[in-house]
């Protein structure tokens, strides 16, 4: 929060009513420390005034696992923002609220800044694993436990033929958009 600043002696008293909040999703086999542990977004929140919420990914791509009612995409677009709104002073304006991530996290942005996008007004994606591409082809047979059909399964659901035309699909929802908000997805 930038308001966790302390106020030294002589400075003017900060006095805004509530902040723009930026939630800022982590890269697979990251946490939500690596922001703060390896980036300055904490002096960039207090020297631009915006709240940032770094919520845990777990691995698992920011969507919504039904079978298992592990509801990440659902908690990322709705439960968090509600619930930081409700006890901290962030401001409920969508154009004051911003989603972003990296890898993992980048996809988690896209893919939950378009599905909720009456909660966020921008959504920035930084080296985005839009990996919806090709999970149907994916086997058991990597070395990588990330990239076996197994975990994309586990992440994405079984019938991974169904994901490219599902709200699990960034490009999918930018085509579902109203023309009011309609993006090219060409650049997804």
């Amino acid at each position: 929060m930038p308001a966790d600043q302390p106020q030294l002696p002589g400075q003017d008293v900060q006095t805004q009513e509530t902040y723009p909040t930026l939630y800022l999703l982590h890269g697979i086999l990251g946490s939500e420390d690596d922001w703060l542990n390896h980036t300055n977004i904490q002096d960039l929140s207090i020297r631009y005034g915006i709240a940032v919420v770094m919520p845990a990914g777990e691995n698992q791509f920011y969507v919504d696992q039904k079978a298992t009612h592990a509801l990440y995409g659902e908690f990322i677009g709705q439960e968090l923002v509600n619930f930081t709104r409700k006890v901290f002073p962030l401001s409920p304006k969508q154009s004051d609220t911003m989603i972003a991530g990296l890898s993992m996290g980048g996809y988690g942005a896209l893919r939950n800044g378009l599905k909720y996008q009456q909660t966020f007004g921008m959504i920035g994606a930084f080296s985005s694993a839009l990996i919806i591409s090709d999970l149907s082809q994916r086997q058991n047979t990597s070395p990588i436990p990330f990239e076996t059909r197994k975990y994309a399964e586990a992440v994405f659901g079984h019938d991974l033929e169904a994901v490219s035309k599902s709200d699990k699909n960034p490009i999918w929802l930018a085509d579902r958009l109203s023309p009011e908000k309609k993006i090219n997805s060409k650049y997804l």
